[in-house]
């Protein structure tokens, strides 16, 4: 399998806009079609002020069909959970006819910055190639070759993320794999997997960066 991160600059994506109007993180979670041309995205966005303004604002923006958004505080940071549809994206069409995954996408100053997963070796082209035909500009960081035990989904990642905010990794735990396991509703042998996964890839990419 090949891994690519990607710097993206997307004409008229309402996610790249906001985040530049916004001082928000926006995390994207999932991205799947929606209708003829549109994506539905499941997004996690950080330090949103007024949630009120926020959502009108997005509901304001002509591509967008629909909004539900919850709002959740941890550890003193606010953090908003989002469903949005839209009647036209970019990403998930160029997703789509590349047979590229998406892994993670993270939005910041106007920019998106995507690491894709791919297991044909020319669908990252084919992935360049279909954006550039939407006029996108795309700027390559990394591609790299990786074993299935680097690879992680992005529901995987959050649960990582949640093992992590619940105490999983502290000394002394605070938390269970058990009792982990049943907040995340996936069984034991599941998550336990998905923790060794996440330690390996931190790892690798650690001592990698060492060389």
């Amino acid at each position: 399998m090949i891994e690519a991160v990607l710097n993206l600059k997307i004409r008229n994506n309402w996610i790249a806009d906001v985040s530049k109007e916004h001082p928000v993180r926006i995390r994207i979670l999932d991205c799947i079609p929606f209708a003829k041309e549109g994506g539905r995205a499941l997004l996690e966005i950080y330090n949103v002020d007024d949630l009120n303004k926020f959502t009108t604002e997005i509901k304001k923006i002509p591509s967008v069909c629909g909004i539900n958004i919850a709002s959740l505080t941890h550890s003193g940071k606010n953090r908003v959970l989002a469903a949005v549809s839209t009647s036209k994206c970019v990403a998930c069409e160029a997703l789509t006819h590349s047979g590229c995954f998406l892994n993670s996408a993270i939005s910041s100053n106007g920019e998106l910055q995507w690491k894709v997963i791919s297991v044909e070796n020319n669908s990252i082209q084919k992935l360049i190639k279909k954006l550039e035909e939407y006029h996108c500009k795309v700027d390559i960081i990394k591609i790299s070759n990786v074993g299935n035990e680097t690879v992680l989904t992005s529901k995987q990642e959050e649960n990582l993320r949640v093992a992590l905010e619940k105490g999983y990794f502290d000394v002394p735990k605070k938390i269970s794999i058990r009792e982990l396991a049943k907040i995340l509703k996936i069984s034991i042998s599941t998550l336990s997997e998905i923790l060794r996964k996440g330690e390996y890839k931190i790892l690798s990419q650690y001592f990698n960066g060492q060389k």
